[in-house]
């Protein structure tokens, strides 16, 4: 019975391993008080470290804006609480310094008693996602103003077209007038 369960733990444990290192986003297994235990290869990419074992010796809060370190505490606090958070975005920084904006998501991992043991995080990098987003949000400027643009130059056709025509009538009327007035 124990080999059994002891097979079924290391199929399990194999079956975890393989989703967290083909999943696209940075996993990162990370204790209460920041330190990473555990990170996929997708988190040493993205951070821009040349293996795991050097990321492994910083923490979230190496990764993170200082002015974010109160906000971050905050979350970690959150989801020790609440049991995950969802999505967060934070400006996270790579080991050469460059900056990039971060969707972070994060749940407790729990012993068999219950107790909260460190954080599974999620990091994405979602700089193209924001660059598609802040196209989208000039593209609808654009829209609008060429409506408006549109709007007016009807408007102007409107204006100056009924303007020719009440002249115009005005002119005839006139020599209509002109016309009776000698008959």
């Amino acid at each position: 019975r124990l080999q059994n369960t002891t097979a079924a733990l290391r199929a399990s444990e194999q079956r975890y391993r393989e989703l967290v290192e083909i999943m696209p986003d940075a996993v990162l297994l990370v204790d209460p008080q920041g330190r990473f235990l555990a990170v996929n290869p997708q988190a040493v990419a993205m951070f821009g470290y040349p293996s795991q074992a050097e990321l492994l010796q910083k923490s979230v809060f190496d990764l993170t804006l200082l002015e974010d370190r109160a906000r971050l505490e905050a979350d970690i606090a959150t989801v020790l609480k609440t049991g995950s958070v969802r999505a967060v975005e934070y400006t996270v920084v790579g080991k050469d310094g460059h900056r990039f904006p971060a969707e972070v998501r994060s749940a407790v991992a729990k012993d068999a008693s219950g107790h909260a043991v460190s954080l599974v995080v999620v990091v994405r990098d979602i700089t193209e996602r924001n660059k598609t987003e802040a196209g989208l949000r000039q593209l609808s400027r654009s829209i609008l103003e060429a409506q408006e643009t549109e709007r007016q130059r009807v408007a102007r056709d409107l204006h100056d077209s009924v303007n020719q025509v009440i002249a115009s009538a005005k002119m005839r009327l006139r020599k209509v007038e002109a016309c009776v007035a000698m008959n």
